[in-house]
């Protein structure tokens, strides 16, 4: 798959930023945010290195699939055992590691407030995409109806099939994303994210889905799943100027 291919997908661009590739909405392409998520194409070493050059100081988790999230700032530690970060702070980037599972970015609309969260299946069962808004309702005083929500790639429901166990957590929930056809089903990690946002008040015209499967699309991302079992990571970040 090549640039061309994908540009009928005309709500997101490629945007060449600290010299690597990344994918953003071409509607939130604003003064004082920057963002951005990655394909397999991005080179690590040398996105950090530019970075640091920029005199931004990013966090990046140890990532477990829980639903911890925190506040930091440029006197914090950059440890943390958890899958969501928030901020008020300019000059620091919040880092993303994923390869099926969602990235996903959260920002008041003033671009004082924003965060980053990663949700598999465990965590959207934990509901930290709903948890991330309330905590930054509670840690920064701001209403849900201010966010904007930015959902990045990750695997599609085309693709993600799960076992009936795991399906009966989910409808137990009464959750909307399991999906039954075929005699297998099927979970839409996007939509429950998106729903759970929803539920804490965030609007639906201000949640934004880059709407492309990491397990489909292999020559554009890495996919756990695909792939069996791969260390191979893309990296999205988000950060105020």
């Amino acid at each position: 798959m090549n640039n061309e291919d994908l540009t009928p997908h005309m709500n997101w661009k490629f945007k060449i930023m600290y010299g690597q590739e990344f994918l953003v909405f071409f509607e939130i392409d604003k003064n004082l945010i920057q963002y951005g998520f990655s394909t397999k194409r991005i080179k690590p070493e040398e996105f950090f290195k530019k970075i640091k050059e920029s005199n931004f100081r990013y966090f990046t988790l140890h990532q477990i699939h829980s639903d911890r999230i925190f506040r930091v700032s440029h006197n914090s530690l950059n440890n943390y055992y958890a899958d969501g970060l928030i901020s008020d702070e300019s000059g620091i980037f919040l880092l993303i590691k994923t390869a099926d599972c969602l990235p996903i970015f959260l920002l008041d609309k003033d671009e004082k407030y924003f965060g980053a969260i990663h949700s598999g299946w465990k965590g959207t069962y934990k509901q930290i995409a709903k948890k991330a808004v309330f905590k930054m309702e509670k840690e920064f005083g701001i209403t849900p109806e201010s966010l904007i929500a930015m959902i990045g790639p990750g695997i599609g429901e085309c693709c993600y099939e799960i076992g009936e166990e795991l399906a009966k957590k989910f409808l137990n929930k009464n959750a909307s994303g399991v999906k039954f056809k075929n005699d297998k089903f099927y979970l839409n990690l996007r939509e429950l994210n998106k729903n759970q946002m929803i539920e804490m008040g965030v609007k639906e015209e201000n949640i934004y889905q880059l709407d492309l499967c990491t397990k489909c699309n292999k020559d554009l991302f890495y996919s756990y799943r695909r792939e069996k079992g791969t260390k191979a990571r893309m990296y999205s970040f988000i950060g105020i100027k």
